[in-house]
């Protein structure tokens, strides 16, 4: 994959694909307090296995990270960004921003 990435803008934003030292996953610590995380992937998801979000999140839980919750939301036949229908990226973002109010203890007044 990375004798692919060796032109124009792919070359210096993708240089670190294959560097544990950027990935998420490989730095995970035990014992540190983590946030309450929500990871998202699609099921059809054609560029990224929909896989790795579930990896990441399991090792998060194994790893004890402390009481918040780490989750995994997944969209059902909606393909890879622009392929999303718009329905679905609505609710998306809704369940996103809910998590993120909830969790961040942001109060939320309901509208009249």
């Amino acid at each position: 994959m990375r004798a692919l990435l060796t032109r124009g803008l792919l070359r210096v934003c993708c240089r670190r694909i294959g560097d544990a030292a950027y990935s998420a996953y490989h730095n995970i610590r035990s014992g540190k307090p983590y946030p309450s995380i929500l990871a998202t992937t699609v099921d059809t998801d054609d560029r990224v296995v929909p896989g790795h979000p579930f990896k990441h999140v399991a090792t998060l839980q194994a790893a004890g990270i402390g009481p918040r919750p780490h989750l995994v939301r997944i969209e059902m036949r909606a393909g890879h960004g622009l392929g999303k229908p718009t329905d679905k990226s609505i609710k998306e973002t809704a369940d996103m921003w809910a998590f993120t109010a909830h969790w961040s203890g942001l109060n939320v007044k309901p509208v009249n």
